[in-house]
């Protein structure tokens, strides 16, 4: 089955983007990873993003290796207990195109992404693209199958696109609350991945105070948008 979006690489990390139909905008595959962070701690001269500050991340959702994810771990791929200036720092990091979504455009990602059921050949389609990063294929085809596993549950009877992206049932994503982007809110639902873990309740739009409260949360991470995408 053909996907029914198109998808693109980005050029500094080689992660997958989908193109949002009838928009001007693209949005990561997947929350930010780990992984992608790493490498922009290996190029940044920003003092505030050190050797410490990312140990002291990893304290509170340590890394797990590709191989290593399981139903339990799979939370632990993405960068979160983020602040929300570091969310926006890090975000411009990928060029002047990339940053955080509007809570309107996150959300109108996610109306068009549910109105297609979840197929594994969209993940094969987009894990043959050249110049896809090996670890973005491996992660791909990993979390495909742990949440197409018998294992893993939601509320929703058919499995949608937004699933396989994990804006349902992944972590809780930074979004600007409206287009002045000096407030945030969190888009996303935290749902139960196993049997073994204590469900969250679904929350799509989650209240956070204006700008930045030095608040860090466990599963609150971002999702890259790139307007105007080439």
């Amino acid at each position: 089955m053909k996907l029914p979006f198109l998808v693109k690489v980005e050029p500094k990390t080689r992660f997958p983007l989908v193109v949002v139909p009838e928009t001007n905008y693209a949005l990561a595959w997947l929350p930010v990873t780990k992984i992608q962070i790493e490498y922009f701690l290996c190029e940044t001269m920003d003092s505030q993003f050190d050797r410490r500050w990312y140990l002291e991340r990893l304290k509170h959702s340590p890394r797990v290796t590709t191989e290593e994810l399981t139903i339990d771990t799979i939370r632990q791929t993405f960068m979160t207990h983020l602040l929300f200036h570091e969310a926006r720092t890090l975000s411009g990091w990928w060029g002047r195109d990339t940053d955080l979504p509007t809570l309107a455009e996150w959300r109108k990602a996610l109306d068009i992404f549910d109105q297609v059921a979840a197929h594994d050949d969209f993940v094969e389609e987009v894990a043959a693209m050249p110049g896809l990063h090996p670890h973005a294929r491996f992660l791909l085809r990993r979390v495909e199958q742990i949440l197409s596993s018998r294992s893993y549950s939601h509320t929703a009877q058919t499995r949608l696109f937004s699933h396989q992206l994990l804006m349902r049932s992944g972590i809780l994503e930074y979004v600007y609350k409206d287009e002045h982007r000096d407030s945030c809110v969190a888009c996303g639902s935290l749902q139960r991945f196993s049997e073994r873990v204590r469900p969250f309740e679904e929350s799509f739009i989650t209240q956070l105070r204006s700008a930045d409260t030095g608040e860090r949360i466990q599963h609150l991470g971002f999702r890259l948008i790139v307007r105007n995408p080439v």
